[in-house]
């Protein structure tokens, strides 16, 4: 799979960033979502290339594949995620990453 920079070009709102960088993450938290740049700026989300010799350790030991960072519990635009104390309680305890990658 080939993941696509550019899924979410021209959608709002951001999470800041570089606002010229290709948009290819989302980030919904509850009801909230953003889109992020791929590049590592001032927003939540990173893609590394295959192996990128900055993809951090925490990923994998050799990132063969590409990955994709989402810092989710920063918080200016979006609110924390909060503990779930119960299946769907409180209704915000629940969010999502998206991609899109291109089968080969």
């Amino acid at each position: 799979m080939t993941f696509l920079p550019t899924a979410f070009n021209n959608q709002t709102p951001n999470d800041g960033g570089l606002a010229s960088a290709d948009k290819g993450i989302a980030l919904s938290i509850g009801a909230n979502t953003v889109f992020l740049s791929n590049v590592a700026d001032s927003d939540r989300g990173t893609f590394y290339q295959a192996n990128d010799p900055n993809t951090p350790s925490f990923c994998s030991s050799s990132n063969t594949n590409g990955a994709v960072v989402v810092n989710i519990t920063r918080n200016p635009d979006l609110p924390n995620l909060p503990q779930a104390t119960g299946a769907g309680t409180p209704t915000n305890s629940y969010g999502f990453v998206r991609f899109r990658a291109k089968v080969k």
